[in-house]
């Protein structure tokens, strides 16, 4: 008798392994609470993106005044402004995030738009202003000269509210007052008095501008000679230097020699640096400065340190180079049309794996126990992962990202089928079960981790290339591809050597069909019954050939219907279910906006209006004639503003990324199975992504970023079934046959059933969310991203079997590179073939994969 495999052997070692990653992830997101089930409803919390909530979505583009790329180090400080000024507003929840060399990316949960692009789009401007009122933060009155403070400005003073490490958050009694956008005009206001903070929670009054950041020539971090302390060396230009000699000869004069002795002028010879309206720094003056050459130290018992010099030099120099910001996209979401929109995702959801489970158990029966099983596990790291994500690294989850976690449901179940299938075929050819499981899973774990790999390549050229949400779908569809590596190799396959091993009925489950779909499955295997794919490929070319044709005269004739997100323009949704579209036709009259397209969306009475490019200003004139003339409240109205340059900067940037998949796909399937299969795979592909196109010109759905991000998403899905294939493929090639042509067309005939259940199962998570998304939210990137996927995946299981091994074959008989020698023939019977591959001591000779055989 052949020795067992000891890994096969050991099954409770790698369910214990899950086991203690599970309790790992339990412990890190529950903390002191672990064993406390009342308050773990607190622990499990998702944060969630604005479009499942409510809040406002601003992308910017950096642009110099000599037009070439910003710095890396000017974006980094331009970031770190936003954030501060963000900070300062009191919002929490917030996300400032560079992407790429030239994008910063800004969500503001809670907040509206109009707020929200006042809040961020103006530029930044270093002003340098002498202090009038110093108050620290653990002191009851204020240092300085209160009566230089205008009344107005002495009022703010008092009600504002400085918190350490945050620039200026104010209390609501300011905020109403005055509110923060108004507070922001002010502190471009060269003529005006302010009130600020700075980073250790002291709050000021800051006199008129004595000059601004522009009027800086030159800034240097040095270390002084002689010393280990460093400093600032800043210039001034001629205005500059006339301004601040002035104020510092008055300074010098009349106010250092009081410092610490009258209490009035204690703090009037301190020059405060303001960058957004945040104190960066108020040093004091301790001599005339009337050549415009200022060194700026530290604190004779705090001096600085290099970095502290560095920071401040690269805040100086920011004002006195500032980057301008364009904005590219906005959009506003309701807390009404957020709620629909997480309801959407999580009905799909739900109903995406109630389907793959009906479907598990339909085909496979018992084993489909184990099926459900993984999946159970699988959303359970999921979403305990998503959980981590959100505490420790500020994770929010999108919709994109709900349909990343609904289609991975998808990629599970497909790992779930190559396993069973293969260990079914091992039953066919008359393996004992025992054997059979760990044989079939030698053969499965090399397609499932080839599939994965590209699945998993794909997310990260998605999530590295794509702008806005849809870096969310690439995120938690990279994550769980992750997963399911994980749960196929510590779960599915430890419980099937566990299950071969009892009396439980996999042996007959395996062996017998399940269903007439499952016989013919069988058949096929064996060779008792064989549709010739390959003989017949001319056919299968000159149908794709029709349909690329077709396609492409719909291209050239319709061309593509291109969104609002490619064209530039405005869109606002908003619930009316009274409203009529020529109310609202009425509405958009008396804002002042001429031409628009309304309509009516899901079962929400949600209505989309989408006009000609706005200004902020001629938006928030819209939303107020909606709110006048409708009664529709404000914070329901969604706005959403695109430049006419943002869809250009997404097809570039997913054109790249179509570019570099494919290198890298060829390159990796070159190394993982053969060139020609590579190359047989690209010609699959682009054939998929011709086909999509082409429907879409056809249809005339509407491309949106999603759809263009979504057409790279189909390219994995396409591979995951060419893989299956080319895995059968390269194994009855690799022994003695009759022909290339007949051991790949035997290949596509035993996987036939195969590729059907995993393109079924990848179809049905997504025509859920394509489904439910259309009833309930109607047009929106969700539908976009379902759409695409949908129509990709079905021209990707159709060139999976009719396409990819077809053209492999005629690689092949044009450019032979293999032996072709033996005389089996795809319909030799299950008993001729194991008489074949079976030695005298029971070893494979078809494949050098077959584990050893029990006699």
């Amino acid at each position: 008798m052949a020795p067992a495999d000891r890994r096969g052997s050991r099954p409770w070692r790698a369910l214990a392994v899950l086991t203690v990653i599970i309790l790992i992830m339990l412990v890190a997101v529950t903390g002191k609470d672990t064993f406390r089930p009342d308050a773990w409803h607190r622990q499990f919390r998702v944060g969630l993106g604005l479009d499942l909530s409510s809040g406002t979505q601003v992308v910017l583009q950096a642009q110099t005044p000599n037009g070439q790329p910003p710095l890396a180090a000017e974006m980094s400080q331009a970031r770190s402004i936003l954030q501060s000024r963000v900070d300062g507003a009191g919002i929490s929840g917030d996300q400032v995030q560079q992407q790429g060399t030239s994008l910063i990316n800004v969500s503001l949960p809670g907040v509206g738009s109009q707020q929200a692009i006042a809040l961020v789009s103006s530029t930044a401007q270093m002003r340098f202003r002498q202090v009038l009122l110093y108050q620290p933060g653990h002191a009851k009155t204020p240092a300085g000269d209160a009566s230089r403070v205008d009344a107005a400005t002495m009022k703010l003073f008092r009600r504002l509210v400085c918190t350490p490490g945050k620039n200026g958050t104010v209390d609501s009694a300011w905020q109403a007052t005055v509110g923060y956008t108004q507070q922001r005009a002010q502190w471009d206001d060269t003529g005006s008095q302010i009130v600020s903070c700075d980073a250790a929670g002291n709050k000021y009054v800051l006199d008129k501008a004595v000059f601004k950041g522009t009027d800086v020539t030159a800034v240097n971090a040095v270390l002084l000679p002689n010393s280990t302390q460093w400093a600032v060396e800043m210039t001034l230009d001629g205005a500059g230097s006339q301004a601040f000699g002035t104020l510092t000869t008055t300074q010098y004069n009349d106010y250092y020699p009081n410092a610490g002795t009258n209490e009035d002028d204690a703090v009037l010879d301190q020059t405060a640096m303001v960058l957004d309206g945040n104190v960066v720094s108020a040093p004091q003056t301790n001599t005339v400065i009337p050549s415009g050459q200022v060194e700026i130290t530290g604190p004779s018992s705090n001096p600085f340190t290099q970095q502290q010099a560095t920071q401040l030099a690269n805040q100086l120099k920011y004002g006195a180079l500032p980057l301008s910001f364009k904005q590219l996209y906005a959009t506003s979401i309701s807390a009404q049309l957020g709620r629909a929109a997480l309801d959407a995702g999580l009905i799909s959801g739900v109903l995406g794996l109630l389907l793959i489970v009906a479907y598990m158990f339909a085909y496979y029966r018992g084993l489909g126990l184990v099926a459900v099983g993984g999946l159970v596990i699988a959303a359970l790291l999921s979403y305990l992962a998503v959980v981590l994500l959100s505490d420790y690294q500020r994770f929010n989850l999108e919709l994109s990202g709900i349909a990343g976690l609904v289609v991975a449901i998808g990629i599970t179940a497909d790992s779930f089928i190559v396993f069973f299938e293969r260990l079914r075929d091992e039953v066919r050819e008359g393996e004992r079960l025992r054997p059979a499981v760990e044989s079939g899973w030698k053969r499965a774990r090399r397609t499932i981790l080839v599939s994965d790999t590209v699945s998993f390549l794909a997310a990260i050229l998605l999530f590295h290339f794509a702008v806005s949400d849809v870096q969310g779908f690439a995120y938690t569809l990279g994550l769980t591809t992750l997963i399911d590596v994980a749960v196929v190799f510590l779960f599915t396959k430890p419980m099937m050597t566990l299950l071969a091993g009892t009396r439980f009925s996999v042996s007959r489950l395996a062996r017998r069909a399940t269903s007439r779909f499952g016989q013919l499955g069988g058949r096929l295997y064996r060779g008792e019954f064989s549709v010739n794919f390959i003989g017949r490929r001319r056919i299968w070319y000159a149908a794709s050939g029709v349909m690329l044709v077709i396609g492409l005269i719909g291209l050239l004739v319709r061309r593509l219907n291109f969104s609002v997100e490619f064209r530039g323009g405005a869109l606002f949704q908003f619930p009316a279910p009274a409203a009529t579209s020529g109310q609202i036709s009425r509405a958009m009259n008396s804002a002042g906006v001429g031409q628009s397209t309304i309509q009516q969306l899901g079962l929400h009475h949600t209505w989309q209006v989408q006009t000609q490019p706005l200004t902020t200003a001629q938006a928030g004139a819209v939303e107020n004639a909606l709110h006048h003339v409708l009664g529709i409240p404000l914070g329901s109205i969604s706005p959403q503003l695109v430049g006419p340059t943002w869809g250009g900067n997404v097809t570039s940037k997913a054109a790249e990324a179509l570019i570099i998949f494919l290198i890298v796909v060829v390159l990796y399937l070159s190394v993982a199975f053969e060139r020609k299969m590579a190359m047989a795979a690209l010609v699959a592909l682009l054939h998929d992504i011709m086909i999509t196109v082409g429907v879409y010109a056809l249809v005339g759905f509407q491309v949106s970023p999603a759809t263009v991000i979504g057409l790279l998403t189909i390219l994995g899905y396409s591979l995951y079934d060419t893989v299956v294939v080319f895995d059968k493929v390269r194994e009855n090639t690799a022994g003695p046959r009759s022909s290339y042509g007949q051991a790949a067309n035997l290949a596509l005939n035993q996987t036939l059933v195969r590729s059907l259940n995993t393109s079924l199962t990848a179809l049905v998570p997504v025509a859920s969310i394509l489904f439910v998304g259309s009833i309930l939210l109607g047009a929106g990137p969700l539908n976009d991203l379902s759409l695409v996927l949908f129509v990709g995946m079905l021209s990707g299981a159709y060139s999976s079997i009719f396409i990819a091994t077809p053209v492999l074959v005629g690689m092949q008989e044009r450019w032979p590179g293999n032996r072709s020698t033996g005389s089996i023939s795809p319909r030799a019977s299950s008993q001729s073939r194991r008489s074949a591959r079976t030695s005298a001591s029971g070893r494979s000779v078809l494949s050098s994969t077959r584990m050893p055989r029990s006699r």
